[in-house]
């Protein structure tokens, strides 16, 4: 069974954010919380240990300051993740199911990941991830597909062979 796609940066972009989600909510909010008091408790002790008085106006400055600084380096790094059209992750592939794995062939690439590879079978109201590890896997846009029962099959397909299906 094969379908053929045509990988968007949209897609790359929904693929990014989908891995960026895993895991659970409730300790991605943790971690935050912690890393925000770790930060209050460095300025209180570098604050003590240098005997400067911080007034509300000083800490707020220097906190926008920091953070506007911190998004606009995450964004010029997240730019070069982004990848290059006639590269190997966007354009036009064939996605094939064989008992061997799933076969992927582009103009540029040909691949074969055998079935113990696939880690997680997931599907979005719009994707197909195949996740082959915590930040790689296969897009298989929903939009490939002619009908919703064509996608079904393909996925049970995919949920036949694949040990984590």
């Amino acid at each position: 069974m094969s379908v053929d796609t045509d990988i968007k940066l949209q897609d790359f972009r929904d693929f990014g954010r989908f891995v960026a989600q895993q895991g659970n909510p409730f300790f991605r909010f943790i971690e935050l919380l912690l890393f925000g008091a770790g930060c209050a408790l460095l300025t209180n002790l570098l604050s003590s240990a240098f005997h400067v008085a911080l007034d509300g106006r000083t800490m707020l400055i220097t906190l926008v300051s920091f953070g506007s600084a911190i998004v606009l380096l995450i964004v010029l790094r997240v730019r070069r993740l982004v990848p290059q059209p006639g590269g190997i992750v966007l354009g036009r592939r064939r996605i094939t199911i064989s008992a061997n794995g799933l076969q992927e062939s582009s103009a540029n690439h040909e691949s074969l990941v055998r079935w113990p590879a696939v880690r997680q079978i997931k599907v979005t109201p719009t994707h197909i991830f195949v996740m082959l590890d915590r930040n790689a896997g296969l897009i298989i846009p929903r939009s490939s597909f002619a009908t919703a029962d064509k996608c079904d099959r393909f996925v049970g397909e995919l949920r036949k062979y694949a040990p984590a299906g």
